[in-house]
């Protein structure tokens, strides 16, 4: 299993993608949803709009913070190691869980993981 890595650039790329709200229409009205409350569910998102701003500010820091604590703790290097392997991310958390991160090697951290899934 790969793991992929975006960068901050691509995440927002991805997040600032839109459709244009005429083929948007379009294919609500497909659906059998009409003008009116397809009109009514745009004005209802524009007045949402600061707060779901705001939870994916919230969101974004908090996935920083992850990312952050991840490289710090060797866990992103180790996961990749095994996930190389053949590992799913499941089986990755498991044996990498309880593991001491500060003070092992990254070659020490994959063999007790290692010796974890054998067992």
């Amino acid at each position: 299993m790969e793991m992929v890595c975006w960068t901050k650039n691509e995440l927002w790329r991805i997040k600032n993608i839109t459709m244009d709200s005429t083929l948007r229409q379009k294919q609500y009205e497909t659906l059998g949803i009409g003008e009116s409350v397809f009109d009514y569910g745009e004005e209802i998102l524009r007045g949402l709009k600061e707060r779901f701003d705001r939870i994916d500010q919230l969101a974004e820091y908090n996935q920083l913070k992850v990312l952050s604590a991840f490289q710090k703790n060797k866990v992103s290097e180790a996961s990749a190691a095994l996930a190389a392997l053949g590992y799913s991310q499941s089986e990755i958390g498991l044996a990498l869980k309880g593991i001491d991160m500060d003070s092992l090697t990254l070659e020490q951290i994959i063999k007790q993981a290692l010796k974890k899934m054998v067992k």
